[in-house]
This record gives structure tokens, sequence and C-alpha cells, in this order.
């Protein structure tokens, strides 16, 4: 039987979920347990991350940077895409002065933070199928600063699918989202002792159709909280509002709602010591 262990984080930027989960996955396979990483939703920007974007374009796809430097810590059976199946590009808009703003609702996050790429990709017995939701027209146009021949290198071998406001993504999502991770993660699952799910920012349940988890960390600067994995979901699921995806509960709406039943502490430039790393996994535990 696989084992879950979901990371959320304390912040939503820079909590360190990327960095304990490296570690914790090292420490599995020091034991002979086979760890895969599984990172279901993303995003990047093409200029504040842009040596990233490099990389994707030179690979052909998009992906998560965490995805990647976990890749390339602890390895992965699976391709990029399956262990990432949702990611966004963000990209800066081409403005005239300061508050002259881009008229779209793909820039709800700010003239710097157009959103012009999510990819979507499906597990097919074995093989990845991707999709790619397009702001084909504004990168056409010049609205902004990815160009056309950008787009084309970061879909190969995708299917593209045009669209000119939030609302046309939000539908996609509400289509795909969950059908898209659920196959990815099934197909991870069936060849992995355990699966470390990194959640996306501070967000604490990152898709509906997981139903349960054996272990759950929430982690922030200098330490780390473990939480009873059964009431943190029920809280997830308390705290949806409406219509909204379940990825949209973050860990401020809950945290009133749940007490950690152990903290540990992260040391700087180290993270967890070795002793805490045995005490704490849900897998040594077992011993």
């Amino acid at each position: 039987m696989t084992t879950r262990i979901l990371i959320s984080g304390v912040n939503p930027f820079r909590s360190g979920k990327t960095t304990f989960t490296i570690q914790l996955g090292r420490f599995l396979q020091e034991q002979g347990i086979n760890p895969e990483y599984f990172k279901p939703i993303s995003g990047h920007s093409y200029w504040f991350h842009h040596d990233h974007t490099k990389d994707c374009i030179e690979q052909g796809e998009l992906f998560s940077l965490d995805a990647r430097r976990v890749r390339d810590e602890l390895g992965s059976s699976f391709p990029v895409t399956v262990t990432n199946p949702v990611h966004r590009m963000f990209a800066p808009a081409i403005i005239d002065k300061p508050g002259n703003l881009p008229f779209t609702s793909l820039a709800l996050a700010g003239w710097d933070s157009v959103l012009v790429l999510q990819r979507f990709t499906k597990d097919n017995d074995g093989k990845p199928q991707s999709s790619v939701v397009a702001a084909t027209e504004l990168i056409e146009n010049g609205t902004t600063v990815m160009k056309s021949d950008t787009m084309e290198s970061l879909t190969q071998n995708c299917e593209i699918v045009p669209i000119s406001s939030l609302k046309e993504v939000r539908q996609y999502e509400q289509q795909h989202f969950e059908s898209c991770v659920e196959s990815c993660f099934q197909a991870i699952e069936s060849k992995a002792d355990v699966v470390i799910i990194e959640s996306f920012n501070n967000s604490i349940w990152p898709w509906e159709q997981l139903k349960k988890v054996d272990q759950v960390f929430v982690v922030g600067p200098a330490q780390a909280f473990e939480y009873d994995p059964e009431k943190f979901s029920k809280a997830a699921f308390l705290m949806k509002r409406g219509n909204e995806p379940l990825r949209e509960v973050t860990m401020n709406r809950v945290d009133d709602l749940l007490t950690p039943v152990e903290r540990v502490d992260l040391l700087p430039n180290k993270g967890l010591n070795a002793e805490d790393l045995h005490r704490i996994s849900i897998v040594t535990r077992k011993d």
C-alpha cells in the first residue's frame, strides 16, 4: 500500500516546502524506500524566473521550477509533465506608462502577471497527453513580452486551446483539472512506495478526488508542523466556499480550527536533523 504524504506551506511564498520535500525524499531513499514526487499545480513568471523559462523552452514544455529541483535531486520514473500535471505561466504586459493597464481579465494579478499559458496533462495508459490554454491573441498582437515563437516552443506536441478571458480559463479548469490531476496521480501511486504531494503555495488540499492522506506537514521558515490528516482534510472541505476550487482553501483560513500534533525545528541551510527525520517519518515509525 502506497503511503501518501502531503506538504503544505504556512506562507504563500518561500515557506520552504520544496527543500523539506527533497530532504524527506532523500531520507526515504536512504532507507531503501522508493518515493515519487507529485506537484498537482504550479506556476512561474516568464520574466522573474527567466532562467527556468529558458529551461522549459529547451525541453519544449512547461513545467514547475520546484518539480525540476526535486527531479534533479531525487530522480523520477515518470515524465515531468506527469509529476506536475498542471502548470501556468505569467508574463508582463507591454504598457505605455505606469497606470495604463492591459484591458483583459487575464491580467487580474497585475500588469506584470498576465496569464499567457496553462498546461493540462492527463496520463493515458502511461502516455502523457497535454493541452495548453493560451492567450493567443494577446501573444500574437504584442500585448505581452512573451512572443509567438516562445509559445510555439513551449507547446510542442500539445493541443492549443485559445482563450481570451479568465472566465474561459476557469471553465476549462472546471472541466479538466480534476481528471488530469487524478489520472497522473494514480499512475505515479501505482509504482511508488511513498508519494510526496507538494501543494501549491499555502493551499492545504490540492484536489477534491484526493480523499485521504497518511501524513500532513505544514512548512514555514525555521519550523514545520505535523497535523492529523483526517482533521486536516475535514477542515479543508469545511472551509470551501460555494463553487470555488478546493485548492483555494489556504492555511490562514483553517489555522484556528487545527492544532498541530508535532512541531519540529528547521535549521538554517540544513533543515531537519537526522534524529527528527527518523522520529517524524510515518514510514520509519512503522518499524
